[in-house]
């Protein structure tokens, strides 16, 4: 069992729209590329960086699962893909995320550090500032990440499991933080908080100081642990796929709930993001990519929320009543992973909302 932490981080690379720019502009659907590489076209793109910090964004993007070992996109890379904007304006306006960002990187984040996101946001609860005049960063990292680890020990079903998250929480308490290490381990957690417009940052100087958010967004934080309380909920709500289900509440879109879903009102945007995976040259479409594009692209534009399980359902009466066009291939669980549409079905779709979002 791993605890969902991003672990290894650097004081530059704490920005989430960095990722945009490494899988847009410096990565590949189908190619794979040394670290180092993808690290050196980065520093095209974001002239602040040097090669080291741009390594530490090539961790990030293996942490977040948007690319996998080799820099080849993951499914979550092609859903960075679909929904990210990079464009020729300066960096520090496309740090900013969109409505269809935020949203992304909520549901990437929640996934691979939703336990540090949680417990950073107990502790502004708690004590309304981080850090506060009890802490500096580097007591305040080895606190929360010794946390963490002890609270994951507390879940492990495996002897091995245990072992290994004994021994991570025993190092980490003994060793501790020093220097800027404190400050290198907390950014990305924080100012992916801010961004996402759960945090404020208090005006500081050079010090940097996150304080809770006025108005809704403080609620917001509040929604947020109520929804997930513990990590054995964060983990059942990433197993059934609600995270944008979570987000429609603690962003407070106001997506509403309906039931009146088919394949004439999901098909048109789904072959949309279909065809924009299956050119990158995939044989088969992740079906998580495809799902949760959809699901976005309806609760942004539209306001309504479709759930993952009932874009599952329109798939599945669209497969009754298309055999031999709709072909779901499973994964190692028997769940289903990939789709794979017919042409003729592709073509029919394709005149009703061609819109290409990105």
């Amino acid at each position: 069992m791993q605890p969902r932490v991003l672990f290894r981080t650097h004081y530059q690379v704490d920005e989430p729209a960095i990722i945009e720019f490494l899988v847009k502009l410096c990565s590949s659907p189908v190619q794979s590329a040394y670290n180092e590489t993808v690290a050196a076209k980065l520093t095209k793109q974001i002239k602040d960086f040097n090669i080291a910090a741009a390594g530490y964004a090539v961790d990030l993007a293996q942490g977040l699962g948007v690319v996998d070992k080799n820099n080849v996109w993951s499914d979550k890379g092609h859903l960075v893909n679909l929904l990210a904007q990079v464009s020729g304006d300066p960096i520090d306006a496309q740090l900013h995320l969109n409505s269809y960002e935020r949203l992304l990187h909520f549901c990437l984040f929640l996934e691979a550090d939703g336990a540090m996101l949680l417990s950073i946001a107990q502790h502004i609860i708690d004590h309304q500032s981080i850090p506060d005049h009890q802490d500096d960063w580097n007591s305040l990292a080895t606190r929360l990440f010794g946390e963490i680890y002890r609270k994951y020990l507390s879940m492990a079903g495996t002897t091995s499991d245990r072992v290994a998250l004994r021994t991570e929480a025993d190092r980490i308490v003994r060793k501790g933080y020093a220097g800027k290490s404190g400050t290198h381990k907390m950014f990305i957690h924080l100012q992916t908080l801010y961004r996402l417009g759960l945090l404020d940052r208090a005006p500081s100087g050079a010090a940097r100081r996150y304080i809770v958010a006025r108005g809704g967004a403080a609620e917001s934080m509040q929604i947020l642990v109520k929804e997930i309380a513990d990590f054995y909920t964060l983990e059942r709500v990433i197993r059934e796929r609600k995270l944008v289900e979570i987000a429609n509440r603690v962003l407070r879109i106001g997506g509403s709930i309906e039931d009146s879903w088919s394949t004439d009102t999901v098909f048109p945007k789904l072959i949309t993001f279909y065809r924009t995976i299956m050119s990158t040259g995939l044989p088969l479409c992740p079906l998580s990519a495809l799902g949760h594009a959809v699901q976005i692209r309806f609760l942004v534009d539209d306001s309504k929320l479709l759930s993952y399980s009932r874009l599952l359902e329109v798939l599945r009466e669209a497969q009754s009543a298309n055999l031999g066009d709709i072909r779901f291939h499973v994964d190692r669980a028997g769940e289903p992973a990939f789709l794979k549409l017919s042409d003729r079905i592709v073509r029919s779709y394709s005149n009703t909302d061609d819109t290409d979002l990105r």
